[in-house]
């Protein structure tokens, strides 16, 4: 969206939804990384820590004028750490992320299959 309507005189409405959905991404891939017990604290605190953030650049860009050094330096230490601290999500199911950061899982994803004849769902322990 911001590609498309960066131009100047352009669409101001498609230039807010681009920023409206670089949060909306952030938010919606942290509330996830949380275990259904946690969610909601989880990302109570994940909103606020976004609040927090908002605050300390809106009190620095001021003063930082035309310097974009700070910003530069300041995406490139919060790419580093997403890095090296966030695990890979991709097409991997709710119920298969508490295991990717150590906790027990009661069933896994592919201990589950489809009976074709009754077309229940059955539940094999792989190693149990």
């Amino acid at each position: 969206m911001v590609a498309s309507f960066a131009e100047e005189g352009a669409n101001k409405a498609g230039l807010r939804m681009g920023v409206a959905g670089l949060d909306v991404a952030g938010v919606v891939f942290y509330s996830e990384l949380f275990p259904n017990f946690l969610r909601a604290r989880g990302l109570r605190f994940t909103i606020a820590v976004f609040a927090l953030t908002n605050i300390l650049y809106l009190q620095v860009a001021p003063t930082a004028g035309n310097s974009t050094l700070y910003f530069i330096l300041l995406t490139a230490i919060e790419a580093v750490g997403v890095w090296i601290f966030i695990p890979e999500t991709k097409a991997i199911p709710l119920e298969e992320m508490a295991r990717i950061f150590g906790d027990d899982v009661a069933v896994h994803e592919a201990d589950i299959r489809t009976n074709e004849k009754t077309h229940e769902l059955v539940v094999e322990r792989r190693g149990a």
